[in-house]
């Protein structure tokens, strides 16, 4: 009978033994829900920047032992279907965690469902900060910059290069009617507002996304005589918009603010169409790299890779999952709860060297870089461009706090 009831133990020894070892490569699975045949422009360069720092982590061993997996869906770009896969990535596929590169509204109901069924869920692609402030919760945090830093330093560099050029003029604005361009619109009637520029807003389009009717969107706004163009389009609209404000000679003798210009993904479509002197972010990695060794190495270890540029939403993606990464490894475990803890002040590796998600609403506080557009050579790029921190550029605490609650 001892026989019998030591063999038996040993058998459930070797059985847990095996339990053990078998969880420890389980794989901890990242559900990303992306707008692909929305918006695939953006999205396959932050999927190859995701799955780029997959490959890497994984080679190195993984997060606590286990290997990292990407599970992949197309929301189309639609709210409801984003949230209907976030709950079967959640049910049916057992992810631990989320990350999206989609629309706003995408992201937001998404960002709420995340809090109802407590799941940590990092934004890569949506630059409104009420995912953060109006709608955020603890369970999300976000890797790009976010509207308001872009405005914020749009108009600083705006500042330094027209100065008293922007003071009581006449604006116009055009931006997608999604959520995107209506907050940082907004944002930008604020903030110019704010900086004692005295703006007169005298004339507003909103083009549903990807379906600008150049033409006749361009002669609304010109007959608003503006003095400053506010611009926000993303995607072919740029191209369109930009050949038929030349065509028009809308362009003539008037500033431009137009923070989305900049990023490579519009380089590569525009060439030398890009105009000159238009206020943008931008995205100068061969200069940059040159003061930050941890950029140059990326550069190299990506380019190498994939045999191609870096790209805006690539580093997006990259960095999303470096914070799961680091988030899961400081909380020593894939517990929802935990992660959600380890968020608050977390430090991650990124491109630019390591980074920091603030407390008070998990956005990274990376660096982004504001100039005025260029062609060199027939290649488009961003000159006298100023490095600024997403830091540095926010709202003070009690104003996010006060979004935040609500109150």
């Amino acid at each position: 009978m001892r026989k019998i009831l030591l063999c038996a133990a040993v058998l459930l020894g070797i059985l847990a033994h095996t339990a053990v070892a078998a969880d420890a490569k389980k794989p901890i699975k990242i559900g990303y829900i992306n707008a692909h045949t929305a918006v695939a422009f953006m999205v396959q360069s932050n999927s190859q920047g995701m799955q780029f720092a997959i490959d890497e982590i994984n080679a190195k061993g993984g997060v606590l032992g286990r290997p990292l997996e990407l599970v992949s869906r197309d929301s189309k770009g639609d709210p409801g279907e984003a949230v209907r896969l976030a709950e079967e990535l959640r049910t049916r596929d057992n992810v631990d965690v989320l990350i999206n590169c989609d629309f706003s509204s995408a992201s937001i109901a998404v960002g709420g469902w995340a809090k109802q069924n407590h799941v940590p869920f990092v934004v890569t692609g949506s630059e409104p900060d009420s995912i953060l402030w109006q709608n955020g919760n603890d369970y999300i945090a976000r890797s790009n910059p976010g509207g308001y830093a872009w405005v914020s330093g749009s108009l600083q560099k705006a500042t330094e290069v027209f100065g008293d050029r922007l003071k009581n003029k006449r604006w116009v604005s055009i931006a997608p009617s999604i959520e995107f361009g209506h907050a940082v619109v907004q944002s930008a009637h604020d903030q110019a507002a704010a900086r004692g520029l005295n703006p007169t807003w005298v004339a507003e389009q909103w083009p549903a996304y990807d379906k600008l009717s150049a033409g006749p969107t361009i002669a609304t706004l010109e007959r608003a005589n503006p003095d400053i163009v506010f611009a926000a389009l993303f995607g072919t609209d740029v191209v369109k918009f930009i050949r038929e404000a030349r065509k028009r000679d809308f362009i003539k003798d008037r500033i431009f603010i137009f923070p989305s210009l900049g990023v490579p993904e519009h380089f590569d479509m525009l060439g030398a169409e890009m105009p000159k002197g238009w206020v943008t972010i931008g995205f100068p990695y061969d200069e940059i790299k040159l003061k930050k060794p941890a950029l140059a190495d990326f550069m190299q270890r990506y380019e190498a890779a994939y045999h191609e540029s870096v790209k805006t939403y690539l580093v997006t993606g990259y960095d999303g999952i470096k914070i799961f990464a680091a988030a899961i490894e400081k909380a020593g475990s894939t517990d929802p709860e935990k992660i959600r803890v380890a968020f608050d002040d977390l430090r991650f590796n990124t491109p630019y060297g390591e980074q920091t998600l603030r407390k008070i609403d998990h956005q990274a506080t990376i660096p982004f870089w504001v100039g005025v557009s260029d062609v060199v050579d027939g290649k488009p790029k961003i000159s006298n461009w100023t490095e600024f921190n997403v830091g540095d550029n926010s709202p003070p605490d009690d104003v996010i706090l006060k979004l935040r609650s609500g109150k």
